[in-house]
């Protein structure tokens, strides 16, 4: 949904947010879930328009355990 209107897209994303929030304190959410969930809403949310559809169309954007960065096995 909202691929070709991104600022409606971002509205949406937040709007799902408090409803992630809510399930998380029912706990209906796992924490991992959440936080992959809101790692995804922040990279969307902030993406421009050109970025947003970018993100969008990224198959390794939507896999379980995504991250901006790769982390290093040995870091803390």
């Amino acid at each position: 949904m909202n691929h070709d209107n991104p600022e409606s897209g971002r509205m949406q994303v937040r709007e799902m947010q408090i409803e992630w929030k809510d399930a998380q304190a029912r706990e209906e959410l796992g924490s991992t879930l959440f936080e992959g969930l809101e790692r995804r809403a922040f990279q969307l949310i902030r993406a421009t328009d050109e970025e947003w559809l970018g993100w969008l169309d990224d198959d390794e954007f939507w896999k379980p355990g995504w991250r901006t960065m790769k982390i290093e096995d040995n870091e803390p």
